[in-house]
């Protein structure tokens, strides 16, 4: 089901759907001043967003994030 709109909004991709339903995906996330880009599983899914922050950036998180292990951070 799509997310109800609120003061929460965030950007959402149906992941089961476009790469199969498993307990691992593969995630790559691009950041810099003014966009983000997320690619699923070598691009099968991928998304990406302008944004214009007036802070830096310090944190990230997301709806059913678990488990999660970062790593090659440049």
């Amino acid at each position: 089901p799509k997310p109800q709109l609120g003061s929460n909004c965030g950007t959402w991709a149906p992941i089961e759907q476009l790469c199969g339903k498993k307990d691992v995906y593969h995630v790559q996330l691009w950041l810099d001043i003014s966009s983000i880009e997320m690619f699923v599983e070598g691009g099968k899914a991928s998304m990406t967003n302008l944004v214009f922050p007036t802070q830096p950036y310090n944190t990230i998180s997301g709806d059913g994030l678990s488990n999660v292990k970062v790593s090659n951070i440049k």
